[in-house]
């Protein structure tokens, strides 16, 4: 399974464990592969059709653990590399920046010190009028406990979803 994993690795070149269906096409095309490749990735990886793999789903349909196999492509299993990221924030989704990651979370982080002062309301609040100020305006918090599922539209590499401790932060921008 090591040469899965491996060619798992030097397809996610931006290092999130998600490879999208256009990644795989150039990396079949930059190493001059077959091109059935993709469609077989596509029905194996990606039955949905959501045009993204991600590394966990990839290790589940081979059958290997993904965090036994996690150090063969050298990245954390969650999420983005965890360079600048404190340890208690838990990546769930992002598509942004990796400084804009680590000043939102940053400033989520803050907002939730002490915890047990720690009210959702309020720092739901604070942090979408630090967004509108640091970033401009239009942006959605939305802080919650245990799981959730939501649907949404966002400008481009303007959204982050992470964790801290029992709390979700879901945060995007969009036009109005």
């Amino acid at each position: 399974m090591e040469p899965f994993i491996t060619t798992f690795g030097a397809i996610d070149k931006r290092g999130v464990n998600v490879i999208t269906i256009n990644e795989l096409r150039n990396y079949v095309a930059e190493n001059h592969l077959d091109k059935e490749m993709i469609p077989k990735w596509q029905a194996l990886f990606d039955p949905e059709g959501t045009g993204k793999i991600t590394f966990r789903r990839f290790c589940e349909v081979l059958g290997v653990q993904p965090e036994r196999h996690q150090a063969i492509i050298n990245r954390p299993l969650y999420g983005i590399p965890t360079t600048g990221l404190r340890p208690e924030i838990f990546v769930i989704m992002q598509e942004l920046p990796l400084q804009d990651q680590i000043k939102i979370s940053e400033e989520a982080y803050r907002l939730t010190q002490p915890q047990d002062k720690f009210i959702e309301k309020e720092a739901s609040e604070k942090l979408k009028r630090w967004l509108d100020t640091t970033y401009g305006r239009h942006w959605h918090v939305t802080i919650v406990r245990g799981s959730y599922w939501t649907t949404y539209t966002h400008i481009p590499n303007c959204s982050f979803h992470f964790k801290i401790n029992q709390h979700s932060f879901i945060i995007y921008r969009t036009n109005a």
